[in-house]
């Protein structure tokens, strides 16, 4: 695979990060507004967490977490409660996501170097051959 083939793909795969997590926010703000379940979109956000982690390792998992995070801001400042189950609620989905990215990032990364360090591997020996 040439570099510019891996950098074609890397931009595809940001691409698809960022329009699943402007969707996910479009369905969790705007189209179920009114809806008590859209609580269960929270949940979606995972989905670009972890391909974020998964294709650039624990860099892709904390720029994604910061992305999605930021997506997640209005959700989490509209109808602010002062009740401490409120304030816990809304407190949890950050915490738990930064946790799953961080965890995922740091998991993956070994892995990719591992590959890394074989495609390289390969290559000297394809060389000395």
């Amino acid at each position: 695979m040439s570099l510019r083939e891996m950098v074609d793909r890397k931009n595809i795969y940001i691409i698809i990060i960022v329009v699943s997590t402007l969707s996910i926010t479009y369905l969790h703000h705007w189209m179920f507004q009114e809806d008590p379940r859209r609580i269960v979109l929270n949940e979606l956000y995972y989905i670009p967490l972890l391909l974020g982690a998964l294709v650039f390792g624990f860099k892709g998992a904390f720029f994604t977490y910061l992305f999605v995070s930021a997506s997640y801001l209005p959700y989490f400042f509209e109808n602010w409660t002062t009740t401490v189950i409120g304030l816990v609620g809304r407190m949890l989905h950050p915490l738990f996501s930064v946790v799953f990215a961080f965890l995922t990032g740091f998991l993956v990364d070994p892995e990719m170097r591992y590959q890394k360090q074989s495609e390289k591997d390969k290559r000297l020996v394809e060389r000395s051959l």
